[in-house]
């Protein structure tokens, strides 16, 4: 068996808008520990970076971020 037999293809996304706890549910849903970010532009809704599992451990669980104020594309690590 390849790994490409048990990877997933489908990409879950989340909206830079989205709070950190809205993140966390997604990726629960989903069984990922990685999404990709999306933002509006002048030509509609496009990839601005992701977020991952560890992204939320680290950086907002162990900082001290609340997850309900905090917005997935907000710079949490420039306090940092």
């Amino acid at each position: 068996m390849n790994a490409g037999a048990i990877c997933s293809r489908n990409v879950v996304v989340v909206d830079a808008a989205s709070t950190l706890r809205r993140s966390a549910a997604l990726m629960r849903g989903h069984h990922v520990g990685f999404l990709a970010t999306t933002g509006s532009g002048p030509h509609g809704s496009n990839v601005v970076g992701a977020v991952t599992d560890r992204d939320l451990v680290v950086e907002g669980m162990a900082g001290g971020a609340d997850s309900e104020a905090i917005r997935v594309g907000e710079n949490v690590l420039a306090g940092a």
